[in-house]
């Protein structure tokens, strides 16, 4: 098991531990918009906490994840500014 701590749902602290994962999958999420730039961005899992609460309907326990979004744009040459 990983390290014990407390984290916030809702308004509640509550005990949890700090689970060990893997990477299985590493996509990223492209936009292309209408004037076209792609946008792309990708959810990077830095965190996760099995907490000790569970959901009420589906028995299942609450996780809580920590994560950072990471951002890339590629924009069209006429839409950059000239300096």
């Amino acid at each position: 098991m990983g390290i014990k701590t407390k984290v916030k749902i809702g308004e509640e602290w509550v005990n949890g531990d700090e689970i060990d994962f893997k990477v299985k999958q590493d996509d990223w999420n492209i936009y292309e918009l209408e004037d076209g730039t792609t946008i792309k961005l990708k959810t990077v899992v830095t965190k996760i906490i099995r907490t000790e609460k569970w959901h009420a309907q589906r028995n299942d326990p609450i996780y809580s994840v920590s994560s950072n979004t990471v951002v890339e744009c590629t924009v069209p040459e006429n839409l950059k500014r000239k300096y």
